[in-house]
C-alpha cells in the first residue's frame, strides 16, 4: 500500500488538473446571444471576470477615462502575464500585437467580437481543442496580444440606451451642446466629435524630406463643421480624451501590426497613399491573409481626402501594417441587431491569430529607434527611421535579430560609427 500511494496521488493530481481545465473552458462569460443588450459597464465587468478566471494569462489595464468618466481599458494576454509585464525588457521579450474596436458608437458588434475572442483564446489555452486551428498555449509563449475592445464607451451606451446612459453632469452638458439628437445613429462620442476624424494627421514626404501636416486640409464628402452624430473632426487634433489615451497606448509598445474593427461593408482597407511601396506591400499581404479567413474583399481606396483616422496616425508614426476590417454587410442597420452577432464573430474569431502569424513571418527590421538608450521600435527604411528619430529626439542604431531593450553606451557609439560609415563612406 505504501508503494502505491505516490502513484495514486499523481493520478489524483492529473485528474484534478484535467477537471479544473475543463471547468475553466466550459463556463462562458461573454454571451453573444445577448450582445445587443450589453452596456459598456457590462463589457468592462466581463473583462474583469475574465482576468479573475484566467489570472495567469490575462491582465486588465485602465488606460484612461471617457468624457463621461467611463473606463478605457486594455486587455493584455500572454503566458505568465504578471511576471512578464514587470520585466524591464517587456517591449522586446515577446512580440506585441494590437486589436482595437469600438471607435464608432453605433458599430456595437465589434466590442463583443473582441471580448469573445479574448474568452475563446483563454479557453483554448487550457483546453487546446477549443480552437483547433491554433495552439494558444504555444502562441502565448511568444507574443503579447493587446486588446482595446471599446474605445468609445460613451457613444456605445448612447446609441443603445439614449441620454439616460450619461452618468455625469460633465457628460450631460457635453451632449446637450450637440444639436443632433438622432442618438441610435451616432458614430461620434457624446461631445459630437467623430473619434475617427480626431487623430493627428501628418506624413513624411520622401521627396521633400519633410513632415507634412494635412489634418482637415483635404476634405471629402463626409464632413461636418460642427458637433454632430458623425464626421465632425473636433476643434483640434486629439481634442478628445479617448483619442489621447489610444494614441499614447499605440506609441507605448513596439506593436508588430494592428487590427482595427469597424462596420459596415465586409471590406478590408489596407492601402495608404502617403506610404512607401514596401509598407503597402506588407499591409496588403496581411490583408490577403485575413481575407482568406473571413472572406471579405480587399479595398485599396485611399484618395488622400479626409483625415484624422486612427489608421493614418498609426501607419505614419510606426510604419507597421494596420488593416481596417469592416464587419457586417453594407445594408445592416446599426446599432447591430442581435441575430447578426454570432455570424460576425464566426467570420472574425481567428483574425488576431492570423495577424500574429503574419507578423512572426516578417520579424524585426534593421533600423532601430532608441530614445535615451531605450528601444522604441524598428523600421525597414533608413530615411524614414531618421525622420522619426528627429521627431522624437532619438537615434537610429542598425542591428539584426531581436533588438536589445537598453543600449550599452559602447555598443551605441560603435553602431553609430558603422552606420555613418556604411552610408557616408570616407573619401
Amino acid at each position: 500500500m505504501i508503494k502505491r500511494k505516490p502513484l495514486i496521488l499523481t493520478l489524483m493530481t492529473v485528474f484534478l488538473f484535467i477537471l479544473i481545465s475543463k471547468s475553466l473552458a466550459s463556463a462562458t462569460i461573454v454571451d453573444l446571444s445577448k450582445g445587443e443588450f450589453y452596456s459598456s459597464a457590462d463589457v468592462y465587468q466581463m473583462a474583469l471576470k475574465l482576468e479573475s478566471k484566467y489570472p495567469s494569462i490575462i491582465h486588465i489595464e485602465v488606460i484612461g477615462q471617457s468624457v463621461d468618466q467611463k473606463p478605457l481599458f486594455a486587455v493584455l494576454m500572454t503566458k505568465d502575464i504578471d511576471d512578464v509585464r514587470h520585466r524591464d525588457d517587456f517591449n522586446v521579450y515577446r512580440q506585441h500585437y494590437l486589436v482595437e474596436a469600438g471607435t464608432h458608437a453605433r458599430e456595437t458588434v465589434n466590442p463583443l467580437i473582441v471580448m469573445k475572442q479574448i474568452e475563446d483564446y483563454a479557453m483554448d489555452y487550457y483546453q487546446d481543442e477549443h480552437i483547433p486551428e491554433f495552439h494558444l498555449s504555444q502562441e502565448l509563449e511568444d507574443v503579447v496580444i493587446h486588446f482595446l475592445p471599446l474605445t468609445n464607451p460613451d457613444g456605445f451606451d448612447l446609441v443603445k440606451f439614449g441620454k439616460d446612459s450619461i452618468q455625469t453632469q460633465e457628460g450631460l452638458t457635453a451632449l446637450l451642446r450637440v444639436d443632433d439628437h438622432d442618438y441610435p445613429n451616432f458614430k461620434a462620442g457624446i461631445t459630437g466629435v467623430d473619434h475617427n476624424r480626431n487623430y493627428p494627421q501628418e506624413y513624411f514626404d520622401f521627396e521633400e524630406n519633410v513632415w507634412v501636416d494635412i489634418w482637415q486640409t483635404y476634405l471629402n464628402q463626409f464632413y461636418s463643421d460642427q458637433p454632430s452624430g458623425a464626421f465632425y473632426p473636433g476643434p483640434y487634433p486629439a481634442s478628445e480624451p479617448e483619442v489621447q489615451a489610444v494614441m499614447d497606448y499605440i506609441l507605448s509598445y513596439d506593436f508588430r501590426n494592428y487590427i482595427s474593427f469597424h462596420s459596415r461593408g465586409t471590406i478590408i482597407y489596407w492601402h495608404k497613399y502617403f506610404a512607401p511601396d514596401y509598407y503597402n506591400h506588407r499591409t496588403k499581404d496581411l490583408a490577403q491573409s485575413v481575407s482568406a479567413v473571413n472572406g471579405y474583399k480587399l479595398s485599396d481606396q485611399d484618395s488622400g481626402k479626409g483625415s484624422g483616422y486612427i489608421s493614418d496616425f498609426t501607419s505614419s508614426q510606426t510604419l507597421k501594417p494596420l488593416i481596417t476590417i469592416e464587419t457586417l454587410p453594407a445594408w445592416t442597420e446599426l446599432p447591430t441587431p442581435n441575430h447578426l452577432y454570432l455570424d460576425a464573430y464566426e467570420k472574425n474569431r481567428l483574425i488576431p491569430l492570423i495577424a500574429i502569424q503574419n507578423g512572426k513571418k516578417i520579424g524585426y527590421h534593421p533600423y532601430r529607434l532608441y530614445v535615451e538608450y531605450t528601444y522604441v521600435r524598428d523600421f525597414e527604411d533608413l530615411l524614414y527611421a531618421k525622420a522619426i528619430a528627429q521627431k522624437y529626439d532619438g537615434e537610429i542604431i542598425e542591428g539584426t535579430g531581436i533588438p536589445p531593450m537598453i543600449l550599452e553606451k559602447e555598443k551605441r557609439a560603435h553602431s553609430i560609427y558603422e552606420l555613418l560609415l556604411k552610408y557616408f563612406p570616407l573619401i
